[in-house]
Parts: structure tokens; C-alpha cells; sequence
């Protein structure tokens, strides 16, 4: 099964169950991590979010305006 690593705001919810629902339809397992966790060393390590991003096949950033802000 081909794995995805995806990152996005925690606040993107329409975005993230729109992608979770095409991604069921497959056979792509996705990674998820919230963007605000990934700035915040205390919530998510970098050693963590280094071995999803090895294991993936693929990476999606979702570049929302919530990012941005």
C-alpha cells in the first residue's frame, strides 16, 4: 500500500475529509500532520515527522490560508 505524508492546518477540516475521502477509494494509506503541530517541537518531533516522511511514497502540503496565516 503506498502511504502519503500530508500536512496541513488543523483548521483546514473540509480540505483534510476531502482528500480522506478520495484517499479511501484507493489504496493510499495517508500520514496526516497538522502544520501548528509540526511548528511546535513539544506537540510532534522532528524524528517523528523524518520517519513518516521516509516511509511515504509521496508528500501533499495543503497550502491553505490558514497556513499562510
Amino acid at each position: 500500500m503506498a502511504e502519503i505524508f500530508v500536512s496541513h492546518s488543523k483548521s483546514d477540516v473540509d480540505l483534510k475529509n476531502f482528500f480522506a475521502t478520495v484517499f479511501s477509494t484507493t489504496k493510499v494509506k495517508a500520514i496526516w500532520e497538522e502544520y501548528e503541530k509540526i511548528i511546535n517541537p513539544e506537540l510532534i518531533t522532528s524524528e517523528k515527522i523524518k520517519n513518516d516522511i521516509k516511509r511515504s511514497n509521496a508528500i501533499f502540503i495543503i497550502l491553505s490560508q490558514n497556513v499562510q496565516n
